[in-house]
């Protein structure tokens, strides 16, 4: 796979007023903080004590891991005053505030070449990191994976929002929508930092896994036919995804077999037929 991948991070939040005074803009409304960062309000962020007001953080799109690392550093100054505060005397993240990641990369969409598997290594790979991580809150951010507005998958699902592996945003090219990581009961700017590294791993291991599951597609070289093709029998469901590489005269079937409570996948790489080839434009 080739292209840089692009992030975008939207950090919720409660904020001590007492301490740290912000400018919040209205919802999808930010004010710019900062040469990378908006804030804005968000209505589902629960306020405690003495946490009394929510914000969402809303970053510009990062192109490296040192670009994304530099914007947090930049945050952290506003938000600690320039080092005067460590983040929990100032910032809190509890259960209702989530750490979206919207993920981007040049010349395609998750939409077109994910497959369940590859979103499930990386849940595990990014579940098994914070595990073996330095963060004091661990088993917190383990449980508080999946939420309401983050609900577990077991099958890929396109057309729902409120899912920990969102695809909507990608019709409207908005980037894929990574929504179930969360930083609930961080306290140290040290934690933050190494949560994003793990972060920033995770969806450069879903980017190798995803084109590790599909053919190699140059649009501007390769011409490519795709259809997919749904089958019922009984409880039982099968969803196939058909590519053809005209170029390559090769067929590529990805088929997820789905009973209530299993998943199967098969992946078959074959030769075209020439007829195939043939009538492709």
């Amino acid at each position: 796979m080739k292209g840089n991948i692009k992030i975008g991070l939207e950090i919720e939040a409660i904020y001590n007023g007492l301490k740290l005074s912000l400018p919040i803009g209205g919802y999808h409304e930010g004010i710019r903080i900062s040469h990378s960062w908006k804030s804005e309000s968000d209505g589902s962020i629960r306020t405690t004590e003495p946490y009394g007001d929510g914000v969402e953080f809303v970053s510009d799109i990062f192109n490296s891991k040192a670009e994304m690392r530099q914007g947090l550093k930049e945050l952290k100054r506003i938000i600690s005053g320039s080092g005067k505060y460590e983040l929990g005397e100032v910032m809190a993240f509890n259960h209702s505030c989530g750490s979206h990641v919207h993920v981007s990369v040049p010349g395609w969409k998750f939409r077109d070449k994910a497959i369940f598997q590859s979103l499930k290594k990386t849940r595990t790979y990014f579940l098994d990191n914070i595990r073996e991580s330095d963060i004091e809150s661990k088993e917190e951010i383990i449980r508080n994976y999946t939420r309401s507005y983050a609900e577990r998958i077991d099958r890929l699902e396109y057309h729902r929002r409120n899912i920990e592996f969102n695809f909507t945003g990608e019709e409207d090219n908005r980037g894929f929508e990574w929504r179930a990581p969360n930083m609930t009961g961080i306290k140290t700017w040290a934690e933050l930092m190494q949560f994003y590294d793990i972060i920033y791993d995770s969806i450069r291991y879903l980017v190798k896994a995803t084109s590790k599951w599909t053919l190699p597609i140059d649009t501007d070289k390769l011409s490519i036919e795709e259809r997919r093709e749904f089958k019922e029998e009984g409880n039982k469901k099968t969803v196939s995804t058909i590519r053809f590489d005209k170029l390559k005269k090769r067929r590529s079937v990805f088929r997820e077999r789905i009973i209530p409570g299993y998943t199967t996948t098969e992946l078959k790489i074959e030769n075209a037929r020439e007829e195939e080839c043939v009538t492709l434009t």
